[in-house]
């Protein structure tokens, strides 16, 4: 079985904003808490939509599979500047996913 990693952003809100989640639960706290956050808000979340989906070769290991994705604003790639989610595997792997596109960037 292959793993998926998901992104949904609200509807009229890309690329308007990006904020760092460089840790398991947003902060050092682990409270899952984005102080940054400036997109969703009670009357628009309910417009929220999937914009990409992506099979990852990572192979699940008992009841796990892909650990919580870390997101970069702004990495500096060959190709400019890009928003970049980070994830990890319990199959020791790592993955760099492109934000806008859903595209793997680096394995």
């Amino acid at each position: 079985m292959r793993s998926t990693a998901v992104l949904a952003i609200a509807i009229g809100a890309r690329f308007c904003h990006g904020a760092d989640w460089l840790t398991d639960g947003g902060n050092s706290q682990r409270t899952a808490w984005q102080k940054d956050e400036k997109i969703l808000t009670l009357s628009n979340v309910k417009d929220m939509k999937l914009l990409w989906k992506l099979k990852l070769d990572n192979e699940p290991r008992q009841m796990h599979s892909l650990f919580p994705v870390l997101i970069i604003e702004r990495v500096n790639t060959s190709r400019g500047p890009k928003e970049v989610v980070i994830e990890t595997g319990v199959s020791d792997n790592i993955y760099a996913i492109d934000v806008a596109s859903g595209e793997p960037i680096w394995k």
